[in-house]
């Protein structure tokens, strides 16, 4: 029974990084399903209704690590550059407010990342 929420903490956490992810915007995101098998103690992950990858609560973070960090490493060094280009043209307050925003994300993911690797160690 552990197995099983061990799986489904895994998955709201793939799922948080998704919506955080999708909030930058400056990307379009790949449309990703997180479903967990409680008979088989899966996790299966399908990107765009073609995709399908299977994970244990032990390899979970290997999905986030592989595929959703490369791609948030480049939305984030896109967005940075983006916000630095616009520095002169935008409210002091509004650029520190969204670059903030920014960086929040990139410190939320990291964590979720982190917590995974702690669940894949149990």
């Amino acid at each position: 029974m552990r197995e099983i929420e061990l799986l489904k903490e895994c998955r709201d956490l793939l799922e948080e990084v998704d919506k955080l992810m999708g909030q930058m915007g400056s990307f379009e995101m790949d449309e990703m399903e997180f479903t967990v098998d409680e008979q088989n103690q899966l996790l299966i992950i399908t990107v765009n209704n073609s995709e399908t990858d299977v994970f244990t609560y032990k390899n979970a973070y290997e999905f986030l690590y592989e595929y959703m960090l490369n791609m948030h490493n480049e939305n984030i060094a896109y967005l940075r550059e983006q916000y630095e280009d616009l520095f002169d043209n935008m409210d002091v307050n509004d650029w520190i407010m969204k670059r903030g925003y920014i960086e929040y994300i990139n410190l939320r993911v990291r964590k979720i990342y982190l917590r995974l690797k702690e669940i894949s160690e149990m």
